[in-house]
C-alpha cells in the first residue's frame, strides 16, 4: 500500500525542515504554511530550538505564534517538559499564550515550571494561566497552590518570589480560596 500524496507532501517538509540549506528549509515553511498539521509541530518547535538562521528562527516563530489545529497543546506542553528545550522554553510558553492553546489539563506542570523556571517563564506561566478559559480540574488548582506555598515559605525575598506570589494568586482565583 503506497503512501498518499499528502503524507509524502508532509514527510517531505518534515525531512527538509533538517536540511542544512537554508534556502530548502525556507522552502519546507511555506509548505509547512500551506499543508501543515499537527503532525509537523514537534518537528517545527526542534527546528526553531536548533536553527543559527534568523529568517528561519523568525518564520517557524510566527508560525508556532498562531498554531490552530486540535490538540496543539499536548505537543507545546511535552516540548516545553523537554529538558533538550530549557533554551527555547520561555518561548514555548510564549508560543501557546499567543496561539490562544489552552494546556488547562497541565497545570501542574506548569506550575513545576514556574517554580525550577526563570523570571520570564514565570511571567509566561502566570499570563497563561490567567488567559485560559476553560475550568481547572480543582486537584490540580489546590496541588499546585500547595507547592507555591511551600516555595515561598523557604524561598529568599527576591523578584521570583513576588511573581510566583502573583501566581498564587492567580491559582486562589481559580481555586476561589
Amino acid at each position: 500500500m503506497s503512501d498518499s500524496p499528502r503524507k509524502k507532501a508532509i514527510d517531505q517538509i518534515r525531512s527538509d525542515f533538517f536540511s542544512t540549506d537554508e534556502h530548502v528549509v525556507i522552502h519546507a515553511l511555506q509548505r509547512c504554511r500551506e499543508e501543515g498539521n499537527r503532525s509537523l509541530l514537534e518537528p517545527l518547535i526542534a527546528l526553531y530550538a536548533r536553527t543559527d538562521s534568523q529568517a528561519v528562527r523568525q518564520e517557524a516563530a510566527d508560525m508556532l505564534n498562531s498554531v490552530k489545529v486540535d490538540q496543539a497543546e499536548e505537543v507545546f506542553m511535552d516540548a516545553a517538559l523537554n529538558p533538550d528545550l530549557l533554551g527555547v522554553r520561555r518561548d514555548i510558553l510564549s508560543f501557546m499564550w499567543n496561539s490562544g492553546v489552552q494546556p488547562v489539563g497541565w497545570l501542574t506542570d506548569l506550575t513545576n515550571i514556574a517554580l525550577t523556571g526563570t523570571l520570564e517563564e514565570v511571567i509566561e506561566c502566570i499570563t497563561l494561566v490567567e488567559s485560559m478559559d476553560d475550568e481547572f480540574p480543582e486537584e490540580q488548582v489546590m496541588d499546585s497552590a500547595q507547592q507555591v506555598r511551600l516555595y515561598l515559605a523557604q524561598a529568599p525575598a527576591d523578584e521570583k518570589s513576588k511573581l510566583l506570589a502573583a501566581y498564587l494568586g492567580v491559582l486562589g482565583q481559580l481555586g476561589q480560596f
